[in-house]
């Protein structure tokens, strides 16, 4: 959309020689994503329908299920350490602000579940899931490592859309006191949760 970054990544599980068997999607910013999302709706009925959430959300993929030995932690943040969210409109810097945003991610969407997680030059991918009012949350992120081996960016990416809306009402909640409206833009956080 104009005037804002989206980005998407792709996770590709290999097929048959030449193929794949499965692509999952992963995209940010989710309130520009939904602006992108809803300009398509309005011409194409394959963007009109919601995942149904009167149950629990539990996702097909990606194949291959969690791995068996979780991993201990992250690395370290450097101390310029720059955020890229899923559902926050501005970047975060500095160790202490993205320390502040990640504690409040634990807090909503409690402990991830890893399943991939593999090194690249001087960095990592990572796929997982966390679970928001009951929903899985499935997320993947890009982060590369300083010379020192500290997480110095990060680029974090979600799915599906409406688990993503309710992690962002809550996360409004918790973090709305620290970061100001430029990390808001868009719909209303509240608005999901029915408390705007």
């Amino acid at each position: 959309m104009p005037g804002h970054e989206v980005g998407l990544l792709a996770v590709l599980t290999r097929g048959a020689p030449d193929t794949y068997s499965a692509v999952d999607l992963y995209a940010r910013t989710w309130p520009f994503v939904k602006l992108v999302r809803d300009h398509l709706a309005a011409s194409d009925d394959r963007f009109r329908d919601d995942i149904d959430l009167s149950e629990p959300y539990a996702p097909g993929g990606p194949p291959g299920g969690f791995l068996a030995q979780q991993p201990a932690g992250l690395p370290e943040l450097s101390a310029d350490v720059v955020f890229h969210s899923p559902v926050l409109t501005n970047t975060a810097t500095g160790s202490e602000l993205v320390g502040f945003i990640l504690n409040a991610v634990g807090e909503i969407s409690g402990v991830p579940r890893f399943r991939i997680v593999s090194s690249f030059g001087p960095g990592f991918v990572m796929v997982y899931d966390a679970t928001v009012h009951g929903h899985t949350w499935q997320l993947a992120g890009v982060c590369s490592l300083d010379s020192s081996g500290k997480i110095d960016d990060m680029r974090i990416y979600s799915r599906p859309w409406p688990v993503s809306a309710f992690f962002r009402g809550e996360g409004y909640k918790l973090m709305r006191d620290r970061l100001g409206p430029q990390y808001w833009q868009g719909e209303h956080p509240l608005a999901v949760l029915g408390e705007a």
